[in-house]
């Protein structure tokens, strides 16, 4: 029989607060998300159709449009993730995207004993989730004490650091939601898909190598070196043309790796197959 109630709506009820946390901006999750949907295997489309009334791409940012909706409240929090001075993760009681996703992962190797409703819920957030604990502005470097409620800055890593980008006044949070689009102007999903997720096969395994857990680490670690180059109150457009271009390829490398570490993850749900050597 399946559950009607999970874990997750228990979850979201108890933590029913607001928290500060824009989301990757829409062009980065959509790119993301549709390099995602062209990795998944046939057996994973099918079984998420089962319980989608649309591509995955669509859902892409169904999780900002309702955080802010009864019961979803708690959805508010679950956008990032928070590390110590030595890259070490940070729980904040729950209120961490990379824990959620976590629990959600592990809740759904039991999908099938999952209500429709539960499963089609748990995949949207995964689908954002996993792409937001990429973006180098929800990577959270914060010192003690570790209070979810008032957390403190690392020094360093403020991201209320404000600066320029060709002229326009920036932040660091939206800076990075926004890199894609800035980067890239133009860009339809299917643009960044033929630059960003051509990968082989043995790349892709590389990416995907590992847990979310050293997924989070790794991304944590790169993104730290955003803030070395970004300097308040100037324009970082002047800033020189190398460490512009390793700006880029930090945006680039985190969109491409949401893509396919999503993928990994929906097919590890969804295909008892995928991974195994035929």
């Amino acid at each position: 029989m399946k559950r009607v109630i999970s874990t997750l709506l228990v979850a979201v009820f108890a933590l029913g607060v607001s928290f500060e946390a824009k989301a990757w901006g829409t062009v980065a999750h959509h790119a993301a998300v549709h390099i995602a949907e062209q990795n998944l295997t046939p057996t994973t489309k099918k079984e998420i159709r089962k319980y989608l009334d649309h591509t995955l791409t669509y859902y892409a940012t169904w999780m900002d449009h309702y955080r802010c909706t009864v019961p979803y409240e708690a959805l508010d929090w679950w956008h990032n993730v928070a590390v110590d001075d030595k890259n070490n993760i940070i729980e904040l009681d729950g209120h961490s995207g990379y824990v959620q996703s976590t629990r959600i992962i592990k809740e759904m190797k039991d999908y099938k004993n999952l209500s429709d409703s539960i499963v089609a819920l748990n995949i949207k957030l995964l689908t954002h989730m996993v792409v937001d604990l990429h973006c180098p502005s929800h990577n959270r470097y914060l010192a003690p004490p570790f209070d979810w409620k008032k957390p403190q800055w690392a020094p360093g890593y403020s991201q209320g650091l404000r600066f320029k980008y060709k002229g326009k006044k920036q932040g660091y949070h939206g800076f990075w939601d926004n890199s894609p689009a800035l980067f890239h102007k133009g860009w339809s999903c299917e643009t960044f898909n033929e630059n960003l997720g051509n990968l082989t096969k043995k790349e892709i395994k590389k990416v995907c190598k590992g847990t979310l857990t050293d997924w989070v680490k790794q991304s944590v670690k790169d993104n730290r070196a955003s803030f070395k180059y970004i300097v308040a109150g100037e324009d970082f457009a002047k800033a020189p043309k190398e460490q512009q271009e390793e700006m880029v390829a930090l945006a680039d490398q985190q969109l491409q790796y949401a893509g396919y570490r999503l993928a990994h993850v929906l097919n590890s749900i969804f295909d008892p197959t995928y991974g195994k050597k035929k």
